[in-house]
């Protein structure tokens, strides 16, 4: 492709990579798995566009079993979604295309055929997963999470729209669980992602390594495999993976309930409140709740932008109404690529995409301390060390928060709103 200088780098990237996908899966013994990688840290539109042409690659050799999304070496504790703040910087037609593309990767992952061979994906990717690749998880027919798993959309308290492609997901689970992540940018830790069943499989994170090796060992199946095609060969297919993911991960030691830091432990006070028919009906809830729980949710709200939350809500009630999950996707792509023109989006997104970087740093620090092998004096110097010096600066000053266009959700009014959300009929 080096002689094509005619071909446009990100088509060039992924023309190379679908045709060494090609090569590799023509010359590998049927039940073969092959390996995507999530690229560093976000969803950038090259590497959209390379898991897209590997996936389709990977299935038309008819020789994959499963495809792998798994994250980059040295970018392994979370994939942030879409960098917003480099979102707020295109011009329309751009954002429309990344979002549309992004939409595409959600189909592809979401479906076991592209025409080809039939391959599921299997979404292992570990630590803190926000926006897109929150969607990315949610579509595959399976998910492996782990004990470092942090399932999280920050968006709208930046002036922007979750970007999950995967409100269909969301307006389905019990306890107004969906509105309140999409709402408040709540986590759910990878056990509670697996009591939901939005986690196929629980892995403790040293171990996500060797699932692609037990996918990649080949099913003995006289000659079936990748080409199977609908029906009970579907059927088998989904079986014989999920029994290898069952076998490779090892699993997390049990929790023994949950506690104050999950949300699962709120849920009943988070269907009180965020199953109301409107959004200041929630916020109403929340005012009357009166404990510190009702209260921080409440604060989160009256911070955020009133857009956005408008924004996210409507897309939530949009996607109960249907049963198409790739249409909720596209209605959802679609409404992301038009509030990235507005002036709250502009506003935040610099400060979304920070917050999902210390989000994405918490993790990695946390792991390195589990896996700290130095002398306990030699950590504790260092620490002491680094205290010093935090102590010499001073306290971080925080950057002052956006001024939104609205002053509450009272203030939105519905033709706005309407502007940004694409029907699904």
């Amino acid at each position: 492709f080096s002689e094509t200088p005619n071909i446009h780098p990100m088509a060039r990237a992924s023309l190379r990579a679908a045709a060494t996908l090609r090569e590799l899966a023509a010359s590998q013994a049927c039940g073969a798995a092959v390996v995507l990688r999530a690229g560093d840290h976000s969803f950038s539109r090259p590497r959209v566009l390379d898991m897209l042409g590997e996936l389709s690659a990977a299935r038309a050799a008819r020789t994959t079993q499963s495809a792998v999304l798994m994250g980059t070496d040295g970018a392994e504790h979370g994939s942030l979604g879409s960098n917003m703040a480099k979102v707020a910087r295109m011009d329309a037609a751009a954002r429309a295309k990344h979002f549309q593309e992004l939409a595409n990767l959600m189909r592809s992952l979401g479906t076991l055929s592209d025409g080809g061979g039939w391959a599921p994906a299997v979404v292992a990717l570990d630590g803190v997963l926000c926006g897109s690749a929150v969607g990315a998880a949610l579509h595959a027919p399976f998910f492996v999470a782990t004990e470092r798993t942090r399932l999280c959309l920050p968006g709208p308290s930046h002036g922007c729209p979750p970007e999950s492609l995967a409100s269909h997901r969301l307006a389905r689970l019990p306890h107004a669980l969906g509105r309140y992540l999409a709402l408040t940018g709540a986590a759910l830790t990878g056990p509670e992602c697996y009591a939901l069943g939005l986690a196929t499989h629980l892995c403790e994170a040293h171990a996500l390594p060797q699932l692609a090796d037990a996918l990649g060992e080949g099913f003995s199946d006289g000659g079936e495999g990748g080409a199977a095609a609908g029906g009970e060969g579907e059927r088998r297919l989904l079986w014989r993976v999920s029994r290898r993911l069952s076998d490779a991960c090892v699993e997390l030691p049990p929790l023994g309930g949950w506690g104050e830091e999950h949300a699962l432990y709120y849920a009943p006070q988070v269907e009180a409140a965020f199953s109301r028919g409107s959004l200041p009906e929630v916020m109403r809830a929340l005012e009357e709740g009166g404990t510190e729980w009702h209260q921080a949710a409440l604060e989160v709200l009256r911070e955020a932008s009133p857009l956005a939350l408008s924004l996210t809500f409507a897309q939530l009630r949009a996607a109960e109404e249907t049963d198409c999950w790739a249409a909720a996707a596209r209605a959802e792509a679609e409404s992301c690529a038009a509030a990235a023109a507005t002036a709250d989006f502009r506003a935040g997104a610099g400060l979304l995409h920070r917050s999902k970087v210390e989000l994405l740093q918490a993790v990695e620090t946390e792991a390195r301390r589990r896996h700290e092998t130095r002398a306990v004096g030699e950590i504790a110097r260092r620490a002491a060390a680094r205290a010093a010096r935090e102590e010499a600066r001073g306290p971080p000053v925080p950057p002052a928060p956006p001024a939104w266009e609205h002053g509450s959700v009272e203030e939105v009014e519905d033709e706005a709103v309407a502007r940004l959300v694409t029907p699904l009929f």
